[in-house]
């Protein structure tokens, strides 16, 4: 029988029910009835289950995953970007050079004392991640107006809206 939970958008199903049980059983936890519980309601709310949680991603975590993002767009020439290497039109060299710089701007953008605790929002930092992937992908003109574009969707007051934990 499935698990009721109050405050969720969606009546639970046994899908939420199972995945509670396999991160009980992938921790090597004991299923007692209040940690499964726990568990059941963090897996099965909705599509930003971390938010919010013990489980949400640490400010060092969401940062490096956006440097990884950018950088993975950056280096996509497939989809027109400009990649890696020294030519007029390519900012960054290496990936480590993109990593490194996108990882000091939303350092910059998220300061520890704003945005530590779980105080990223999943919602936000979604929006601020697919406008970077935009931005590290133009170029000219273009750039210019992504980069305003993005110093506002990844600003701190619009990523790093939720209580401290």
């Amino acid at each position: 029988m499935p698990h009721m939970r109050r405050g969720c958008a969606n009546e639970p199903s046994e899908g939420a029910h199972s995945s509670g049980l396999r991160i009980a059983q992938v921790l090597g936890m004991k299923t007692n009835i209040a940690f499964f519980t726990c568990v059941t309601a963090i897996a099965g709310c909705s599509n930003t289950a971390t938010d919010n949680s013990p489980l949400e991603p640490s400010r060092d975590s969401r940062i490096e995953s956006l440097a990884v993002a950018a950088c993975d767009r950056y280096g996509d020439t497939s989809s027109g970007c400009p990649g890696y290497g020294t030519a007029s039109s390519q900012k960054y060299a290496t990936r480590s050079d993109c990593t490194r710089d996108f990882e000091n701007r939303a350092a910059t953008l998220w300061p520890d004392n704003q945005c530590s605790n779980g105080r990223i929002n999943s919602v936000g930092y979604k929006r601020c991640e697919d406008r970077t992937k935009t931005y590290a992908c133009s170029t000219g003109t273009e750039n210019f107006y992504d980069a305003i574009a993005a110093l506002d969707e990844c600003k701190a007051s619009a990523v790093c809206t939720d209580a401290a934990h």
